[in-house]
């Protein structure tokens, strides 16, 4: 991918006006191509969906329009355009910076639950867009079934043995759909999807997997890949303690939705981990029992 083709392409079908601009490439996700093109006086954010689906783009378009008045959301700056074969689309520049773990702060934290409430409020014009329900039993049984078939020897075998063991642990009935619990929540909420001025939200990024399911998924998301970047495990534990306590302070949920959302993440999460290969290699089955290992010691349904 040639950023200056992207570029001159933008240009020739006068999507971005003919004056001194620069492009530069940020972070390839999973799924785009993204990239800020900074004018004289303004900078836009240029998103390239790899996947050939017009569904993807659509539901993208639609939540960006339900949430750009709440100011918490970018606003849309062109139409769909094709390029290369993907979908392409231009949105709103918004200057802010990702958490990291140390900018977890009372503040930032309350500042987030405040924000959060647009899902809550969301349009009924987009249910129709939004990802399906999770059916957290069949995904057990799929994680359960995908390691025990898994070829793998020694200590990889005992990693992979400790994981299912782990998820077959979890009574379905703890995992059945809990109906009086489900709203929009937006399936992908960790630091690098936050933009924050200061101590305040600017803006949730990656709308495109918001879906039905437990806001305390969303939450446990967000606290739990922050610990991945910590390196030391009891800068990992304290953080843990520290943010769990903040936000149950913040968030009135009962230990049965914190469970229902720590067990809907770490489905997610393993099954993201063995997507394109459907196997867990060795390096990420060690990082993931100590990850599970850390939380069990932690964790919100203590």
């Amino acid at each position: 991918m040639q950023k200056e083709d992207v570029l001159a392409f933008l240009v020739k079908n006068k999507l971005v006006p003919n004056e001194p601009m620069t492009i530069q490439q940020v972070a390839v996700g999973a799924a785009s191509y993204n990239f800020i093109i900074t004018l004289q006086n303004r900078r836009i954010f240029c998103k390239l969906l790899k996947n050939k689906s017009e569904e993807k783009i659509n539901r993208l378009i639609a939540n960006l329009t339900a949430f750009e008045q709440t100011s918490f959301s970018p606003k849309i700056l062109s139409p769909v355009f094709k390029f290369n074969g993907m979908n392409g689309i231009l949105i709103e520049y918004k200057d802010g910076h990702a958490l990291d773990a140390d900018d977890f702060s009372t503040e930032t934290c309350q500042s987030l639950v405040q924000a959060y409430h647009i899902f809550d409020e969301c349009p009924a014009s987009i249910y129709p867009f939004l990802l399906p329900m999770l059916d957290l039993p069949s995904l057990k049984e799929e994680v359960v079934l995908k390691l025990k078939k898994q070829k793998a020897f020694f200590i990889h075998k005992w990693c992979l043995k400790k994981i299912s063991s782990f998820f077959e642990s979890i009574p379905d009935e703890q995992l059945a759909e809990k109906t009086k619990w489900i709203k929009v929540i937006h399936g992908d909420l960790h630091a690098k999807n936050l933009l924050f001025s200061g101590k305040k939200l600017s803006s949730f990024l990656d709308l495109e997997e918001l879906r039905f399911g437990y806001p305390t998924e969303d939450w446990c998301r967000l606290m739990l890949c922050a610990t991945e970047r910590l390196i030391l495990p009891f800068h990992r534990r304290l953080f843990l303690r520290h943010q769990i306590k903040t936000f149950q302070s913040l968030l009135d949920f009962s230990k049965e939705e914190w469970a229902l959302g720590y067990y809907s993440f770490l489905l997610v999460k393993i099954l993201k981990l063995m997507s394109k290969s459907g196997k867990m290699t060795f390096w990420k089955s060690i990082k993931f029992m100590m990850f599970i290992n850390l939380l069990n010691q932690e964790v919100f349904h203590r």
